[in-house]
């Protein structure tokens, strides 16, 4: 089922609605009972999930894919990983012209390797924005060699950008990484709670006495790891009871088979 946009305001009251006729649809279409519903982390799928709930015996949670790819929103708002970000762009537009990614497609055959692009985030898909920042840095070899000859010494980049830009990506690769397994076909043999404890054991690891980069970022996350901890131990507590409450009060008509949408 795919929700399409259209002029309808997706409030609380339109999106119970539609859901509840999805979920309907599905128990009648394959003679199933959804047992539960996992959604985004937007504000008004908390109450449309509350909604329903008074309606039907159902298990709501948060996904916890869309909500690391929140966390690494904030980490890109984050001042010092801003900068990185900031300076990886410009980076990238070094190469925009035809003449200048030529000269870098030249300078990375000379060193034996291919490069077809250099990936362009996406605004709203935050592990898209790493993703470009690691190609800007796999290059870092051939564009500081680039910046030797006189035709491309004006290339803005330096040493020293993609030594930060490096520390950024070794804090960030773990919760990049976490949000791909929890988003793959093998997540459904993994516990979530398991995938997001390795995720602040590896943030945690860059934390050291210094004020060195990647500790100070390091810090930073682990706040709102623990931040997301306390709201899904509450999410769990929650998720227990309504547990409880549904296999108090499931109807032996219901069919057997469950299936979670």
């Amino acid at each position: 089922h795919t929700m399409v946009a259209d002029l309808e305001r997706h409030d609380e009251g339109y999106l119970t609605k539609f859901l509840t006729d999805v979920i309907t649809d599905i128990e009648k279409t394959y003679g199933v009972h959804v047992s539960s519903m996992v959604a985004d982390n937007a504000p008004v799928m908390d109450s449309t999930m509350t909604a329903i709930q008074k309606e039907r015996p159902m298990i709501a949670h948060h996904c916890s894919a869309h909500w690391l790819q929140l966390l690494l929103k904030e980490a890109f708002e984050l001042p010092a990983v801003c900068e990185c970000a900031s300076k990886s762009d410009l980076i990238r537009a070094d190469f925009q012209t035809k003449a200048s990614f030529k000269a870098l497609f030249d300078a990375c055959h000379a060193f034996k390797r291919r490069i077809t692009r250099i990936a362009k985030p996406c605004a709203t898909r935050w592990n898209s924005r790493l993703d470009s920042m690691i190609d800007v840095l796999d290059l870092e070899k051939e564009i500081l060699f680039l910046k030797q000859q006189k035709e491309w010494e004006n290339l803005c980049a330096t040493k020293g950008d993609f030594d930060r830009m490096r520390e950024v990506c070794e804090v960030l690769a773990p919760i990049a990484n976490a949000t791909d397994v929890l988003q793959s076909d093998a997540a459904g043999v993994l516990l979530e709670a398991d995938v997001m404890t390795e995720v602040e054991e590896a943030v945690r690891s860059f934390i050291d006495d210094t004020d060195d980069l990647k500790s100070a970022i390091a810090r930073s996350l682990v706040e709102l790891l623990q931040h997301r901890n306390e709201k899904a131990n509450w999410e769990e507590n929650q998720r227990s009871q309504a547990v409880a409450k549904f296999l108090s009060i499931k109807p032996s008509r219901m069919p057997t088979n469950e299936v979670t949408a």
